[in-house]
């Protein structure tokens, strides 16, 4: 579904805000979906521009707050604020969201505490399926894919720079930011339908209500209010253990298994870049390129003196690195060369091993 294509309604008055307030008291629901100018609301100077508010599934109203476009200009604090005395803070509407302890976090900025039932769609698919993707538009690609790719042009990831992800979501215009946050509030509220009946299927409704929503309160609160840290303590401890780090590496590097797998391993990848450049001279011979034969020649002569000049040749023939899942299965398990642990268990795909035995 095209973005552009969406229905919303917009709340220019408080006439309409007290209409949402009532219909969302008739119907006891309430998805909330929060746009803001910054990644949290922990963040200096961040402020919600807009709130997505859906009661019943296929359709969501937008409460402008503090975009540049607001019909409420400077008093949309107190359009928040009333809106949250009713709803947020009413222990007899269920709120609903997608990672809700987000929502919690802002709410809590302007002294609202979300209080009664509270179901979050994003754990809820956690429980239920441990696999990632976990984010909302991964879940409506696969629950809801009539409505997939929704996102804004140019959007940037929320691992992009923090000023750009600002200075993006500060500047988009109302009408398409509108049609955005509504269909978040309105395809969370879809998503709640869809998760709450299977948790009770699966009989994990007590699990996810008495423990998973209540540490989320408590998270949410810790994220919020942070906690005293010891600088100079943590930066005693990370100086301590950087130390003892190498330490660790250096011994595990002189083990005898270690160093055998390692010089049969460089050797064979030297083969491997010789074997390359060979190929590429036997091409070169055909067309009777004399310089470029020279010049492989003389790279395949540094090769043998262990000359390696290039980043990539560099990278290609550095020691054996402890993070990479690749090298430790071939290590552990894999080459002859190396420790040969019996495989006690793979993956669907035999892809990685996912529980190893040692002696």
């Amino acid at each position: 579904m095209k973005i552009s294509e969406y229905k919303y309604k917009l709340v220019k008055n408080w006439k309409e805000l007290n209409q949402l307030i009532t219909y969302c008291k008739q119907t006891g629901y309430a998805s909330t979906d929060f746009e803001t100018s910054g990644t949290n609301a922990m963040y200096p100077g961040s402020i919600p521009t807009i709130l997505g508010v859906s009661f019943q599934p296929g359709g969501a109203w937008v409460i402008p707050l503090g975009h540049k476009d607001s019909s409420f200009q400077d008093e949309w604090p107190s359009v928040l604020t009333h809106f949250g005395r009713e709803i947020i803070e009413n222990p007899n509407i269920v709120k609903i969201g997608q990672n809700i302890k987000y929502e919690m976090n802002w709410w809590r900025k302007y002294g609202i505490t979300m209080v009664g039932r509270v179901f979050d769609t994003m754990l809820a698919k956690y429980l239920l399926d441990e696999e990632r993707p976990h984010g909302l538009k991964e879940m409506v690609d696969r629950f809801l894919p009539d409505y997939s790719g929704y996102d804004l042009p140019g959007q940037p990831s929320n691992k992009a720079d923090i000023d750009r992800i600002i200075q993006f979501w500060s500047n988009v215009p109302l009408d398409e930011f509108c049609k955005y946050c509504a269909l978040d509030a309105d395809l969370t509220f879809r998503l709640w339908i869809f998760f709450e009946r299977r948790l009770i299927d699966n009989k994990l409704y007590s699990l996810f209500r008495n423990m998973m929503m209540m540490a989320s309160r408590v998270l949410s609160e810790a994220e919020y209010e942070g906690f005293t840290v010891n600088r100079d303590y943590l930066k005693g401890l990370v100086k301590d253990y950087k130390i003892k780090i190498i330490e660790c590496e250096k011994k595990l590097r002189s083990n005898p298994i270690i160093i055998k797998y390692e010089k049969t391993r460089l050797k064979g990848i030297k083969k491997r870049m010789i074997d390359g450049v060979q190929l590429e001279i036997e091409q070169f011979k055909k067309n009777n390129n004399e310089r470029s034969i020279k010049s492989r020649e003389e790279k395949i002569s540094r090769y043998i003196a262990g000359d390696y000049t290039t980043k990539k040749e560099r990278e290609m023939v550095e020691p054996i690195n402890f993070n990479s899942p690749k090298q430790m299965i071939d290590l552990l398990f894999e080459n002859p060369d190396g420790f040969k642990f019996d495989i006690v268990k793979f993956t669907e795909h035999k892809e990685t091993k996912k529980e190893t035995e040692t002696p």
